[in-house]
């Protein structure tokens, strides 16, 4: 993922054009923000004789000229001729518009430098900017504290919005990243074991003085939802990136100095790192948990949907369920219903309607179909969905009232057989009625012996045991139908077998077509429900530390836990490290259906 801010210097025509734009896009969505003026140094400390660059820098409106310099007692200043523009949009999604002019200050003596509050009107508004005190050091101490002060210039920080959290709930976890100024951000790896991690595809920039410094300020919005109890470290992070630095005097006419055009400033290379940051992790609470709990996390609401309604017993009902959700939506399944055994289920098909950009909240829907067993069934039962509400702090179901069901028995129709080539067979001759009075023979004729009476055929015997076949086997089947209700492992076994098979499918067609983003997060839901069914755990409770605290313990090969690390790994690091080649993902899927193929021989639970 990259990540570009660029300065733009103006002097003509192209740039006050391209100043207009912007001017008028922000005016037409009427979200500029509220007009400031600030005041700023571009390091913080200044040397005595050397020039030094003040910065006014206009946000929300567009002054017609530069202010006049302030009057600095013990410096001399001189305003530049150039004016610089930037735009930046904050989490809220507000457009801001800032123009710079730049001075040019000259401290005569060491010590402190006050420069005092500058005042403008603009359009109407009155604007003040803040006062600013900054060191003035000495060449020797100016050399000293310079390396100090590249430290200072850009710097990576992870920030949690609450220091604990509960197994699955879904914490907006952001990366801060400060730079005076900053080209080719690339964020590279964000350390978070123990959890799932999102997309971190939703960024803002923003404008922050921090010790009297402009930082631009670029944030990662990074979902993460831990899958492991205790105390967990998060981070750290990693970015590179190009820095806005001081040029040094004695680098001034260096030739490979990559300096502004100003010769300020040149661009150089950093690798940041950030803290790590902890969080405890609490477990879901083991009292008056729902029987229809399947792991759910969060802040959820649905809607349910049946038909047809008027059906014959036999026919399929497509049930659909919305739900829309606060919290994880890759891993929310339908739980199992209770009261539905009376009808033939098939194993649901679902879709992300919509999800907002920063992976907390959308809408999953769910599509099964169901049938009736008999036409004394009268409706369709209440549906049921329990979750965790972790600002509650309990559990929660949700109850859809039943769904009304008019049932009739199902006469199938005698149909007339088809004949070889498509011709229907014709209709049995009707038989022509006799006589009321019929001849007496005159001779008996010849008596015979009926050798064809069936009672005396052997096959006539074993005609009769048909029937008993017949019903011999609908009683077997009956009863391996009421054993497969009652053993759910069983059950989750064909459902998985199921869900691998349509999943694996799926997955070549993802990779075909080189959609990454899909294809891991199916790899990773797969890999979960294999491992779930083969240690009977929900599918949304396995994580990477299931593969040594539970499979080492079944004698699966070292060879294949490492490769199982590594596929886990890579669906993670592909949610949020960009693209992947059509062939790497089928490498993923090579090494997914292995990986399968193993898991299905290791003994359950």
């Amino acid at each position: 993922m990259r990540y570009e801010v660029q300065n733009a210097t103006t002097g003509g025509c192209r740039q006050l054009m391209l100043l207009a734009g912007i001017a008028l896009l922000c005016l037409a969505a009427g979200r500029a923000s509220a007009a400031t003026l600030t005041a700023s140094f571009v390091s913080e400390f200044l040397q005595v004789g050397q020039n030094a660059s003040l910065s006014l820098t206009f946000e929300g409106v567009t002054p017609d000229t530069a202010p006049p310099p302030p009057k600095l007692e013990n410096a001399q200043i001189y305003p530049q001729n150039s004016r610089s523009m930037a735009w930046s949009r904050d989490a809220s999604g507000v457009n801001s518009l800032q123009v710079t002019y730049s001075y040019i200050v000259v401290p005569l003596k060491s010590g402190e430098l006050t420069v005092p509050s500058i005042s403008v009107s603009v359009g109407g508004q009155r604007l003040a900017s803040n006062p600013l005190k900054i060191k003035v050091l000495t060449a020797d101490q100016a050399e000293a504290a310079q390396a100090e002060a590249i430290e200072k210039l850009a710097w990576i920080k992870i920030e949690i919005p609450k220091k604990e959290a509960y197994l699955g709930e879904v914490i907006p976890a952001q990366i801060h990243i400060y730079a005076t100024g900053v080209e080719n951000l690339q964020l590279h790896q964000f350390k978070a074991e123990g959890f799932t991690l999102g997309k971190a595809s939703h960024t803002t920039q923003s404008r922050e003085v921090l010790n009297n410094i402009p930082y631009h300020k670029i944030t990662f919005h990074m979902p993460i939802a831990a899958r492991k109890i205790g105390r967990l470290p998060i981070g750290p992070a990693e970015c590179t990136l190009n820095v806005q630095v001081p040029v040094d005097p004695r680098n001034r006419n260096d030739p490979f100095s990559q300096l502004d055009v100003f010769g300020r400033f040149q661009m150089k290379p950093m690798r940041l790192s950030s803290p790590i940051e902890e969080i405890t992790i609490l477990p879901l609470p083991t009292n008056n948990v729902p029987s229809h709990f399947n792991g759910a996390v969060g802040s959820f609401s649905l809607a349910v949907t049946a038909g047809p309604t008027n059906l014959a017993a036999g026919d399929p009902i497509t049930f659909k369920v919305e739900i829309q959700a606060r919290g994880t939506l890759d891993d929310l399944n339908l739980p199992e219903q209770e009261g539905w055994r009376e009808f033939k289920t098939y194993p649901p098909t679902s879709q992300i309607l919509q999800k907002d950009p920063l992976g907390l909240s959308g809408t999953k829907l769910f599509e099964q179909i169901v049938m009736p067993a008999h036409a004394e069934i009268k409706e369709l039962p209440p549906f049921q969905f329990s979750y965790f509400d972790p600002n509650l702090r309990q559990y929660r179901t949700l109850t859809q009232p039943a769904i009304r069901l008019n049932i009739t028995p199902n006469a199938t129709p005698t149909v007339q057989p088809t004949l070889a080539g498509g011709q229907q067979a014709p209709p049995p001759e009707v038989e022509k009625p006799r006589d009321d009075i019929a001849h007496i023979e005159p001779r008996l004729g010849t008596l015979a012996s009926s050798a064809g009476v069936f009672i005396q055929r052997p096959w006539f015997y074993l005609l009769q045991g048909v029937p008993i076949v017949a019903w011999l086997s609908a009683l077997l089947w009956r009863q391996r139908q009421k054993a497969l209700a009652r053993d759910p492992k069983l059950q989750r076994r064909r459902q998985v077998e199921h869900l691998v098979q349509t999943g694996l499918r799926e997955l070549r067609l993802l990779a075909d077509r080189g959609e990454g983003e899909a294809f891991y997060e199916t790899t990773l839901r797969l890999l979960k429900e294999q491992l779930g069914e083969r240690l009977d755990l929900p599918g949304v409770s396995i994580t990477e530390d299931v593969i040594d605290d539970r499979l080492r313990l079944k004698g699966v090969p070292t060879e294949s836990l490492r490769r199982l690390h590594e596929l886990f790994q890579t669906c993670n690091h592909a949610r949020y490290a960009g693209q992947q080649t059509i062939a790497d993902l089928n490498h993923s899927l090579a090494e997914l259906a292995a990986m399968l193929a193993v898991l299905k021989q290791v003994r359950t639970a």
